[in-house]
C-alpha cells in the first residue's frame, strides 16, 4: 500500500516543475491562554497520513498536563469536526501518528488540556494542509 501512494506522489510530483516541488514543510503553530502554551506541529502536513505533535508548557505549573484532546473540522467544506485520539508521549507531549486528513485546506484546530488543577482549556487555532 506504502508503495502505491509512494508511485502516486512521485507521478504527481514529476509533472511539476522543481520550483514548485520544494521540501515538504510541517505546519507548526503555538498558542497561549494565560500561562498555558501549547505547540502544534503536523508532519508532513499534506492530504492523506500525518502525524500530529502536541506539547503543552504551562509556566506556573509543577505537575505535568493531565490529559489532552485535539479535534480538527473544516466547515466551509461540510466536515464536522473529528477527534484525533492522543496518546502520550513523554511529560506534557502528546502525539498520534499516520491521521488521515482527507482533503487540503485550511483545518480548524480545538485543542483541550484537562490541566494539573482539574481545570479544562480550550484553544483553537488552524494548520494549513498542502494538497
Amino acid at each position: 500500500m506504502l508503495g502505491v501512494v509512494a508511485m502516486g506522489v512521485s507521478a504527481g510530483l514529476v509533472g511539476l516543475n522543481p520550483d514548485e516541488r520544494g521540501p515538504l514543510q510541517p505546519a507548526a503553530v503555538s498558542v497561549q491562554q494565560g500561562t498555558l502554551s501549547v505547540s502544534l506541529v503536523v508532519t508532513p502536513a499534506v492530504e492523506g497520513a500525518n502525524d500530529f505533535h502536541l506539547v503543552v508548557d504551562e509556566s506556573d505549573a509543577v505537575t505535568p498536563t493531565a490529559e489532552a484532546r485535539l479535534s480538527i473540522s473544516r466547515p466551509e467544506a461540510g466536515i464536522s469536526e473529528v477527534s484525533i485520539p492522543l496518546a502520550p508521549d513523554g511529560p506534557n507531549h502528546y502525539s498520534a501518528y499516520g491521521v488521515s486528513i482527507p482533503q487540503a485546506g485550511t483545518w480548524q484546530v480545538t485543542i483541550e488540556v484537562d490541566r494539573a488543577d482539574g481545570t479544562t482549556a480550550t484553544l483553537s487555532t488552524s494548520v494549513r494542509i498542502a494538497g
